[in-house]
């Protein structure tokens, strides 16, 4: 049997961003705010290049179990499909504890300086974009590998998914 090894660990650190730790009391705490939304929005900048090539990388994964797959290599598409999920489950649980504080902060900005609100919630929402895309693409990895999970123990009994569209279309087509 050959393996596929799918180590995500090298994308765990690019996709954890610090908030800043805000301190009401300071008497700089303006230009400490200017200069963490500034910092913040070049890792945002950077995220969203790291986003690019993590979706190349899941694509070039899927690609290459598919490859197996289509030569007869025996893999066990469903650990795959596990290691993925639990990758995807990892991503959702540092998505929401960092666009938590982000919520947090951005109520403490508000109440002392509303004008830095509307920077504030540009900085949520893109991160909260790449956070998504990045969980996504996991999914569609996921979907691609239990599409070939299924194919590869395939009886000819029925139809085989291969993508989140098509689970969509088959549970419309129920309804």
């Amino acid at each position: 049997m050959t393996t596929i090894t799918m180590d995500f660990s090298a994308f765990s650190g690019l996709w954890q961003l610090s908030p800043p730790a805000l301190n009401v009391s300071d008497e700089t705490l303006y230009s400490d705010l200017v200069s963490a939304l500034s910092d913040i929005r070049e890792n945002l900048t950077n995220l969203s290049s790291k986003a690019v090539e993590f979706s190349t990388l899941c694509d070039e994964l899927a690609g290459k179990a598919e490859q197996a797959f289509e030569m007869g290599v025996a893999v066990d598409f469903e650990q795959l499909a596990d290691i993925v999920q639990n990758n995807e489950k990892n991503a959702q649980k540092i998505s929401k504890q960092f666009m938590d504080s982000m919520n947090r902060i951005s109520r403490q900005v508000a109440k002392t300086f509303p004008e830095m609100l509307p920077d504030c919630n540009e900085i949520r929402r893109g991160i909260g974009e790449a956070y998504d895309k990045q969980t996504a693409d996991l999914r569609g990895l996921r979907f691609r590998l239990m599409a070939l999970a299924a194919e590869a123990e395939d009886d000819g009994s029925g139809m085989v998914l291969e993508s989140p569209e098509d689970v969509k279309r088959f549970f419309l087509s129920l309804a």
